[in-house]
Parts: C-alpha cells; structure tokens; sequence
C-alpha cells in the first residue's frame, strides 16, 4: 500500500508473503521454469510460504488499504500544520518588531501622546504626557480622561466623542486645559 502526502508518495505499507490456497505446485514448477530458476528449491521456498484464505487476505488488504490512507490523510495535515505554525511564527516575529518600531517611536515623540477607550479609560501614553501631566504610565492607567480635566471641559469632550469620533471615526483638534496630578490646571 502506497502511503502519500498531499499526492507526494512517502512510504510504502508492506505485507508479508502469503499464497492463496488455490495455487498449486504444478504451476509453480511452471513458473520457476519461465523464469529460469531450480524447480525444486523454488517449489519448497513456495511450500514454506504459509497460506491464506482469499477472504482473509482481501479483509486484512481492505483494512490496511484503510490505514493507509489515513495515515496519508495525517501525514498531509500535519505537513499543513507545520506551514500553518511556521507563518504564525514569521507573522508573529514580523508583529514584535513591528511593536518594537512603534514603541521607539512612541516613546521619542515630543509631543503629548494619550489613547483612550470610549469609556475614557486611558490605556496608553507616553513619556511627553505623562511628563506634561505629572503622572507615570502606571497610575494614568488606573485614571480616565475625565479624571486628567476640569470639570468645564466635560461636555465638550463627550459632544466630540459623540459627534465626531463615533461618526466620523476621527475628531478634529481642539484646545481644553487638563488638571496636572499636583492639581494645577494648563494651560491657562
């Protein structure tokens, strides 16, 4: 039995000899003389094979015949498996670096940078916010953007998020003044 993956053949499912109880010996002896070889000691190596009934031989065939095949059908999942783990792999090599570029850059800029969920939870800045605010990335994580405003800039931030940021996806610049942790408030 031929054991394949994907169509490639990989190995060869052997059974070992066996003869069919309906071969006689008179027609090995013929055998052995159309091929050229000593009639008897081709005669007794062929009475040493053992033998097999023909349904026997045809139900043990069928089942290898099955195994076979799922051992091809295996054999080419886990050929996909291994380039379905090796593109992760690259992928995920290709995203770390990728997040190791956005990190320098995020962390170089000298401009203010803050990311707020839509329930106003920050969950990322970077070091010029966090300088200009007076808090470590830490503790703005444990704060919403409400808590960094006073109280006046309240409605304008839930009229952008609002009318701009749910349906435009974006919201234009604007000025508001933000409450430093040591409770200042700037720019005035």
């Amino acid at each position: 039995m031929s054991i394949t993956a994907g169509g490639c053949h990989i190995a060869n499912w052997l059974i070992g000899q066996v003869r069919n109880e309906a071969q006689k010996e008179e027609e090995i002896r013929q055998y052995a003389r159309v091929i050229g070889v000593d009639e008897s000691a081709f005669c007794q190596a062929f009475l040493q094979v053992p033998i097999m009934p023909q349904d026997k031989f045809e139900q043990i065939a069928r089942t290898i015949f099955v195994l076979a095949n799922q051992f091809s059908a295996i054999a080419f999942q886990n050929i996909q498996q291994a380039f379905i783990i090796a593109e992760r792999k690259r992928v995920e090599e290709a995203l770390r670096e990728s997040e190791k570029k956005y990190r320098r850059l995020h962390e170089s800029m000298t401009e203010a940078f803050v990311s707020v969920d839509m329930n106003g939870r920050i969950w990322e800045s970077n070091r010029a916010f966090q300088s200009m605010v007076g808090y470590s990335e830490e503790e703005l994580r444990q704060l919403t953007y409400s808590d960094i405003t006073p109280e006046k800039w309240h409605a304008l931030e839930k009229s952008v998020v609002e009318e701009q940021i749910l349906v435009q996806g974006h919201a234009d610049s604007y000025e508001k003044e933000y409450r430093k942790r040591d409770g200042t408030v700037f720019p005035r």
